[in-house]
C-alpha cells in the first residue's frame, strides 16, 4: 500500500508538470501570434547609437547596450537574399529599368541642403526614415545610420543616411526606377571620388540621392527629399 501511494505521487506530480507545460505552451502559443510583439521583434533595424535607442524593434528586448553600432551582415548569401528581395520589390511595379549612364557632374553638384528652413531646426529621429515619401524609400535592408527631418512652414523635410552591403549601380537603380515611376524625370551624374548623385523634382517636389563606397567596404547613401508643405 505504501508502494502505490509512492506511484500516486510520482504520477500526480508528472500529471502537474505535463499540465504546467502545456499552459507554457499555450502562452507562448499566444505570444508569438501577439501582432504587437511581432511588430516589435520584426521592425527596421535603426544603427545610429542615437538612434538605436529609440529602435521599437529591440522594444520587446530588456538588454544592457552600449550604444554601439551592431555589425551589418555582410555575407553571401544574405547579400544575395537582400538583392532578390529588392529586386521582387521593384517587379512588383512593372519592368526595371536601365540605369542610364551617368553624365558628369556640374559644379560640386553636392548633395542639395534643406532650403526651406535652417538645419538647426530640423528634429534628429528615427521616425523620419519612416517618413520618406514613397519614391525615396530605402531598400531591403537599409541599416540606417542617420535620420532627421521636419515639417516646416515652407516644407517638408527628410535627411536620411543608410549603409548598405550591396553594389552601387544596383542600389541606384533601384532609386533611379523609383522616381522614374513617380514621374520625376530622374538624372544621373558622377563626380570624382566615384559617387553616384540622382537628381530629381516634380512639381515643387525635389529628390537628392547621393552614394559611395565607405572605407569598410559598405555602401553609404544619402537620401534628402524636399516637399511644399499642404
Amino acid at each position: 500500500m505504501q508502494d502505490f501511494r509512492a506511484i500516486s505521487i510520482v504520477l500526480g506530480s508528472l500529471c502537474v508538470l505535463a499540465a504546467c507545460g502545456q499552459d507554457d505552451s499555450t502562452a507562448m502559443a499566444r505570444v508569438e501570434r501577439d501582432p504587437l510583439l511581432v511588430q516589435a521583434l520584426n521592425d527596421q533595424l535603426m544603427v545610429d547609437p542615437d538612434l538605436a535607442m529609440l529602435n521599437e524593434g529591440n522594444a520587446a528586448l530588456t538588454i544592457s547596450f552600449d550604444r554601439s553600432l551592431p555589425p551589418i551582415d555582410a555575407s553571401p548569401d544574405t547579400v544575395a537574399l537582400t538583392r532578390d528581395q529588392m529586386r521582387m520589390q521593384l517587379l512588383e511595379g512593372g519592368s526595371i529599368p536601365d540605369l542610364p549612364q551617368p553624365g558628369k557632374a556640374s559644379g560640386d553638384n553636392s548633395i542639395m541642403a534643406a532650403s526651406c528652413g535652417p538645419s538647426e531646426s530640423l528634429d534628429r529621429s528615427a521616425i523620419w526614415a519612416a517618413r520618406l515619401p514613397s519614391y525615396a524609400a530605402i531598400p531591403p535592408r537599409g541599416a540606417v545610420a542617420k535620420a532627421e527631418g521636419g515639417d516646416l512652414p515652407r516644407c517638408r523635410i527628410r535627411q536620411v543616411s543608410y549603409l548598405t552591403p550591396l553594389e552601387l549601380k544596383e542600389v541606384m537603380q533601384f532609386h533611379f526606377t523609383l522616381a522614374s515611376r513617380a514621374g520625376m524625370n530622374p538624372k544621373l551624374s558622377t563626380r570624382s571620388g566615384g559617387s553616384l548623385i540622382i537628381t530629381a523634382q516634380r512639381e515643387g517636389a525635389r529628390l537628392a540621392i547621393e552614394a559611395q563606397q565607405s572605407p569598410d567596404g559598405l555602401l553609404s547613401v544619402k537620401i534628402v527629399s524636399v516637399e511644399p508643405s499642404a
